[in-house]
C-alpha cells in the first residue's frame, strides 16, 4: 500500500514537471516583435529597442516660470534691477517662440499663505507673450512690492513655493506635462537665518529643499523643475556689496539650486543681465531635451526627416540636444534597454 503510494506521488511530480516544461518551451519566442511599443531583441523581451519620434512644433514649446520676490524693504533696489532688464529675457523667450507663462509670488511669510499667486499690474495672475505692454507690467509691478511689505520680516522664497506649488487653485500657471523654472531674488537666506537659526527658530520642514523638490515632483509630475537664486552668494567675494553683518549667506538657497542644476548668481552682480540670459538659456537647453526611458545599454541615435544633425548629452534621465529641435522638424531617437 506504500508503495503504491509512492508510485502515485512520483507520477504526479513527474505529469507536473512535463507540464511546467512543455508550458516552458511552447513560450513564443519574441525576438523582433513590438512588444507595448518597444521592439524586442531576445525570445522574452528582457532587451529592446525604444524608438520615438521627437516632435517639437512651436505651440508645444511649452515652459511656466515662478517669480519669487523678497518684498522688505532692503531688496527695492535690487528688485527693480532686475525688472529693468526683463525685456532682454522677454524678448529671447519670444525669439526662440516659447510659450510661457510667468506668474510670481512674494517671500514674506505672511503674504504667500493663501497659495495663489498673486496679480500683476494689469490685474492679471498670469503674463505671457499676448500681454499687452509686458516689459512695463513686469515693471510697474515690481515697483510697488516693496511699498506693500507686511509685519514679518523673515523671507521664505522656498516655503513660499511649496504653498504655491501645492495649491490647486494655480492651474491657470502650471500647466500639465510643463517644465517649471522658479526664480529667487533674495538679500538673505531661508526665514533670514538658515541653518545658523538660534534653537527654537530652526528651519522647519517646508523650509528644506528637499521637501521642496519632493513637492514639486509630487504636484507636477516627471518634469523638469529649476530653482534659480540670485542671492547673497556663498562666496565671500560674491557678497561685498554688503558690509552689514546682519545680511546672512544663503546657503539653504544655492544649496536648492544645486540640487535642481539651477543658476546661481549673486546679488552683488552689476545688473543681472548675464544671469537672466543664463537663466533664459537654461530654460531653451531643457525644451530642447527629451526623456530617455531607461539607461540605455547602447547608443543613442538620431536621425532628423530634414537631415540636419545633433550633439547630445544624456543627464538625468533626459538627452539634450544641440541645436534645439527646431519648430514642425520630426527626429527619430532609438535606443537599447535592459529589463
Amino acid at each position: 500500500m506504500v508503495k503504491l503510494k509512492e508510485i502515485l506521488s512520483l507520477l504526479s511530480l513527474a505529469v507536473a514537471l512535463v507540464g511546467c516544461s512543455s508550458a516552458e518551451f511552447s513560450q513564443e519566442d519574441l525576438t523582433g516583435k513590438v512588444v507595448d511599443k518597444k521592439t524586442c531583441l531576445d525570445e522574452r523581451c528582457s532587451t529592446y529597442r525604444i524608438s520615438e519620434n521627437a516632435f517639437n512644433p512651436a505651440e508645444q514649446n511649452k515652459t511656466d516660470i515662478l517669480f519669487v520676490f523678497d518684498n522688505s524693504l532692503s531688496m527695492k533696489e535690487e528688485n527693480l534691477k532686475l525688472a529693468d532688464k526683463m525685456n532682454g529675457f522677454i524678448a529671447d523667450l519670444n525669439n526662440n517662440l516659447v510659450d510661457y507663462n510667468l506668474c510670481y509670488t512674494l517671500s514674506a511669510t505672511d503674504d504667500f499663505r493663501t497659495g495663489r499667486v498673486l496679480n500683476w499690474s494689469n490685474g492679471q495672475k498670469v503674463l505671457n507673450s499676448q500681454t499687452a505692454n509686458l516689459d512695463n507690467v513686469f515693471y510697474n509691478t515690481i515697483d510697488t512690492v516693496n511699498n506693500n511689505t507686511s509685519q514679518t520680516t523673515e523671507e521664505q522664497p522656498i516655503a513660499a513655493t511649496s504653498y504655491i506649488l501645492s495649491s490647486a487653485s494655480n492651474s491657470d500657471c502650471f500647466r500639465s506635462n510643463t517644465p517649471l523654472s522658479v526664480v529667487f531674488l533674495t538679500d538673505e537666506d531661508e526665514n533670514s537665518c538658515g541653518d545658523n537659526c538660534d534653537q527654537g527658530s530652526e528651519l522647519q520642514a517646508i523650509n528644506q529643499p528637499e521637501n521642496l523638490i519632493a513637492t514639486a515632483a509630487a504636484q507636477l509630475g516627471n518634469v523638469p523643475f529649476f530653482v534659480h537664486s540670485i542671492i547673497a552668494h556663498p562666496s565671500v567675494s560674491e557678497f561685498a556689496c554688503y558690509s552689514e553683518t546682519n545680511n546672512i549667506i544663503a546657503n539653504t538657497h544655492a544649496r536648492l539650486s544645486n540640487l535642481t542644476d539651477g543658476i546661481v548668481g549673486s546679488i552683488c552682480a552689476p545688473n543681472y543681465a548675464n544671469l537672466l540670459s543664463a537663466i533664459g538659456e537654461k530654460i531653451q537647453d531643457t525644451l530642447d531635451s527629451v526623456v530617455i526611458k531607461c539607461d540605455p545599454i547602447s547608443d543613442i541615435t538620431l536621425t532628423a526627416d530634414n537631415g540636419m544633425s545633433f550633439s547630445q548629452e544624456l543627464k538625468d534621465g533626459r538627452l539634450y540636444l544641440t541645436p534645439g529641435i527646431p519648430a514642425n522638424v520630426n527626429v527619430t531617437i532609438e535606443y537599447d534597454c535592459q529589463e
